[in-house]
């Protein structure tokens, strides 16, 4: 089996990348890793200045990357958390010029009576926005969503970073709001795809692990986490396996051991076709990480998700679902059928680097 083989870890920091033990890429391995994991949490540390992760079981506004979209979900008292996306890119309107000058000066006006949340400046051209790729323009700058969820104070943010700048642009922003956050209630996450995962073997990931921890390291250390993989959901035969989940406990507990304080908790984020078929690997991760939790995704029109699997192993309680169901069977069905496309197409085009 795997026993006698070593697995390297993505690196994109210099130098010998990690070697991951044997013992690691075995399911029992897991368990025994726990154990390790377990003895890194030093109570002797303070706790976080971020409160921990909310119950699992969350209702979600997705993909909150407009002035629209932050107005519908802020004015719905179903809504307990928030997600949107966010990148480097331009902020649409008249008053875009006014947005830039304005994130420079919060970067250094911080924060005296109400918080400051600059620091949406990047290091390519232009500012944090709320967007997904492929777009690079927004009506929504990072600024104005994170004030606008301060403000109002009710519910959970997921900020959902698809670049590094955008990283290192925002984290001076929400380290500054640690204080806000906890006195609202509100439990900030921070995620980001950290690894190449099923389907996705290939290709550099935008946020890579290494720098994704060394930056919550140095702004936000203890904030909560919500980390994943780079994936192709309808590849065929894909699932997240006993190696992905080692991968990702590894970066985890290095950091862990690094922390100046208790972690708040972690996230992990997967999808939920290829989490259907990897119940036994996420469970065994799930229990070898303390407080932890799994938050079970889909794009648009999915088929309505089932947490049967994860209720019979005994971790239904920690399993939280992110899901856009699909409004009709036909809508379901067209959906399964571009999902099996870039299944069957799209591991190809990311082995040659097109997607």
């Amino acid at each position: 089996g795997s026993s006698a083989a070593a697995v390297r870890a993505s690196s994109s920091a210099p130098g010998a990348p990690h070697m991951l033990e044997p013992v690691e890429i075995e399911m029992a391995g897991l368990t025994q890793e726990n154990m390790r994991l377990s003895s890194l949490l030093d109570e002797s540390k303070p706790p976080p200045p971020f409160l921990p992760p909310p119950p699992a079981q969350q209702t979600w506004a997705h993909g909150v990357c407009s002035q629209v979209a932050l107005s519908k979900a802020l004015s719905d008292e179903s809504i307990t958390a928030i997600e949107a996306d966010i990148l480097i890119g331009t902020r649409r309107g008249a008053e875009a010029i006014d947005q830039v000058a304005d994130d420079r000066a919060s970067l250094s006006t911080g924060g005296a009576g109400s918080l400051q949340v600059g620091g949406s400046r990047g290091s390519q051209s232009g500012i944090a926005i709320m967007a997904h790729p492929p777009s690079r323009t927004s009506d929504l700058s990072f600024a104005e969503f994170f004030e606008a969820c301060l403000a109002d104070g009710k519910r959970h943010i997921k900020l959902d970073f698809k670049e590094l700048a955008a990283l290192e642009a925002c984290l001076p922003a929400v380290a500054l709001a640690a204080p806000r956050l906890r006195e609202n209630g509100q439990a900030v996450f921070l995620n980001a795809d950290i690894l190449n995962g099923p389907g996705k073997r290939h290709g550099i990931c935008a946020v890579p692990a290494d720098r994704f921890f060394d930056l919550v390291l140095e702004h936000c250390p203890g904030a909560p986490l919500s980390i994943g993989w780079r994936v192709i959901q309808g590849a065929p035969c894909a699932k997240y396996s006993q190696v992905d989940c080692a991968r990702i406990l590894t970066y985890y507990k290095k950091y862990v051991a690094a922390l100046p304080c208790q972690p708040a908790g972690v996230v992990y984020s997967v999808a939920l076709r290829l989490a259907a078929k990897s119940i036994r690997a996420l469970t065994v991760l799930l229990m070898a990480t303390p407080s932890s939790q799994l938050l079970v995704w889909t794009g648009t029109g999915e088929r309505p998700p089932t947490e049967r699997g994860f209720r019979a192993a005994g971790v239904g309680g920690s399993v939280g679902f992110d899901c856009r169901v699909a409004g009709s069977t036909w809508e379901g069905i067209i959906n399964d059928i571009l999902q099996g496309l870039e299944g069957t197409f799209g591991p190809l085009l990311n082995i040659i680097g097109i997607v």
